[in-house]
């Protein structure tokens, strides 16, 4: 936990007293304090505080391909997609990965991301990174980087509803 305090009159015991209130749940090994002079500071320290959480945060996928166990950082992931017992997971950099063959469904294995709202379906096989969603139209789903995938008209409805609560209407 980093601890920001913007305000230069705040010194000796009064600032102590702030610190200790506020990281009561924490242990001292997890607090990092910092006294900001200025409001681009503080802006420039919240903003590397919110990077060094999402870091911390991010969630890894393991998978299974020919060559041995992949953890793959989700946010490199734009799509899976299933092709008889296998996935294919196309990244950002432009590689297409492919699983070894799988003995229970995809949806099965993405479970827990679709749950999370960080997945979702377009289609019976393909699923989406919704971090990389940059706009829906009748083509499909764009994504960060160009890519265009369609979406089924039988999961075009839940599509729609899916995608207004993870990003608003």
């Amino acid at each position: 936990m980093e601890l920001f305090i913007y305000d230069g009159a705040l010194h000796g015991e009064r600032l102590l007293r702030l610190v200790r209130r506020a990281s009561a749940p924490f242990s001292a090994a997890d607090i990092d304090v910092r006294v900001c002079d200025n409001e681009a500071a503080l802006e420039a320290a919240l903003h590397h505080a919110v990077a060094e959480e999402a870091k911390r945060q991010e969630r890894f996928f393991p998978m299974r391909t020919d060559d041995g166990i992949r953890l793959l950082r989700l946010s490199r992931v734009l799509y899976f997609q299933s092709e008889g017992h296998r996935i294919h997971t196309a990244l950002t950099d432009g590689t297409v990965l492919r699983s070894r063959s799988l003995r229970v469904s995809t949806r099965e294995l993405l479970s827990p991301l679709i749950a999370s709202g960080k997945l979702l379906q377009v289609s019976k096989s393909t699923f989406v990174n919704t971090q990389h969603v940059c706009s829906i139209s009748l083509d499909g789903v764009h994504l960060a980087g160009g890519c265009i995938v369609p979406v089924s008209r039988k999961y075009y409805a839940e599509f729609l509803q899916a995608s207004r609560e993870s990003f608003g209407p």
